[in-house]
């Protein structure tokens, strides 16, 4: 940001064995030949350190998805993937995504930790300042049963032969794996059809 416009501060909070994750985007004024984003350690109470070994930097991959099965016409330009961060060009009046992540590592000292996001380019470097309020207490683990359910996953599981079910259930577990590794412990529901009510209750 230039003067007068937004605060260019992240500032996270996380307890312990937990994570926080910030998007950085950066746009360039001209054209830059090599653009990347490093963290460094942050400084906190009493010579404590949040090592930046605890901070993932990962770039977002976008890519062009068909975004309706019945019309095959429609579709859009989303992000998919993070992938590990790597210096990339940047075009003049184009826009760079970064993905942060900060990890806090368990029993490190309550208080507040300050260090960097360093945008280094061609042409120069910026410090964009990165705060984490770290919470020294670690939260209770979510019910196994309170898990995600992502019925995409497993909607071809009853056509399949045997084989190919085997296959179709590995693949569920270890998105589901992910996703819990991830802290959504929430309960998402797909349908291909259209919801109905019946005596003013949802019918899927």
């Amino acid at each position: 940001p230039g003067p007068g416009e937004s605060d260019p501060r992240i500032r996270l909070e996380a307890t312990w064995g937990d994570y926080e994750p910030a998007q950085l985007a950066v746009h360039a004024l001209q054209a830059l030949a090599s653009l990347r984003v490093v963290a460094s350690d942050l400084q906190g109470p009493d010579g404590a350190v949040l090592p930046a070994s605890s901070i993932d930097v990962r770039m977002e991959r976008f890519y062009a998805l068909q975004l309706s099965l019945r019309q095959r016409n429609r579709s859009g330009v989303v992000p998919k993937t993070l992938e590990p961060a790597a210096a990339v060009p940047a075009a003049a009046g184009s826009t760079r995504p970064w993905w942060v992540t900060v990890h806090v590592p368990r029993g490190l000292p309550g208080g507040l930790y300050r260090g960097n996001l360093k945008v280094v380019a061609d042409t120069g470097t910026t410090f964009v300042p990165l705060e984490v309020d770290v919470l020294p207490l670690a939260l209770d683990e979510a019910p196994r049963l309170l898990g995600p359910i992502s019925l995409p996953v497993l909607r071809n599981y009853t056509r399949a032969n045997a084989e190919r079910r085997e296959v179709l259930r590995q693949r569920a577990d270890a998105v589901f794996a992910d996703i819990r590794e991830h802290g959504m412990t929430t309960l998402g529901l797909w349908s291909g059809d259209e919801p109905e009510r019946r005596d003013g209750s949802l019918v899927l």
